[in-house]
């Protein structure tokens, strides 16, 4: 990406959270201010509220499809994380002004406490994302994997061999194949650090997503079952 694209992108990411931040703040004093009658779930406009909590869900599902099969050109990666974040903490909020901030037995209580572990745990997978590569560069695809950087350590510990034993053979010490040894054996221990840490946050990655994606998936099964029943029966 060009330095114009990235400017604009990072422009669109800004306006986006404060959007969300004005939406966050304003929806919760515009329901207080208004008259009881509004307030409950079972009320076109409580019925709205449960319907855009919803459609924020979603929205903030379609994050996965974008990170197991859509093209870059569909956009960043890191800018449709953001946007997961933004729509599912908005879905829980407005989730919470659908039920009137109570909870009562049945589908719809259960949705909200699978969206609250939802967001949980979404929390969770965000301090392990950032804990690994910088968001830039893992889109971009400047990250190497974990068997690229295998290799990459294993051509420089062939050329740290090859050097030391020049070393041997000369008959004088020569400083620049010192030299090069040092930077060469340097650059295998940030590759050795590097390679740890990815691995590290793989493996929790990994243990994170039989959590979530459970969890969301039964939200989501519990919130249509909700929407069916009112609908319905």
């Amino acid at each position: 990406m060009n330095a114009i694209t990235i400017e604009r992108a990072g422009k669109i990411e800004k306006a986006m959270g404060l959007v969300s931040l004005a939406m966050a703040i304003l929806a919760p004093l515009i329901y207080r201010a208004l008259p009881e009658s509004y307030h409950g779930a079972t009320g076109m406009f409580g019925k709205g509220l449960g319907v855009v909590a919803l459609i924020f869900a979603l929205v903030s599902m379609a994050y996965s499809i974008r990170r197991k099969g859509m093209e870059y050109r569909w956009g960043k990666l890191e800018t449709w994380l953001r946007v997961h974040t933004y729509t599912g903490l908005l879905a829980l909020l407005f989730a919470f002004l659908h039920a009137n901030w109570r909870f009562q037995p049945g589908a719809a209580t259960a949705a909200l406490y699978l969206l609250i572990l939802t967001n949980i745990s979404g929390f969770i997978g965000w301090i392990i994302y950032i804990y690994g590569p910088d968001f830039s560069a893992r889109e971009t695809g400047t990250v190497s994997s974990p068997e690229e950087v295998y290799s990459k350590m294993s051509k420089l510990q062939d050329k740290i061999d090859r050097l030391k034993e020049k070393i041997s053979k000369a008959d004088t010490l020569d400083g620049k194949l010192s030299e090069q040894v040092s930077s060469a054996e340097n650059e295998l221990r940030v590759l050795d650090s590097e390679l740890k840490l990815s691995l590290r946050r793989e493996m929790l990655m990994g243990i994170w997503l039989y959590v979530h994606i459970p969890l969301s998936a039964a939200f989501l099964v519990t919130a249509l079952t909700h929407v069916f029943v009112i609908l319905y029966l």
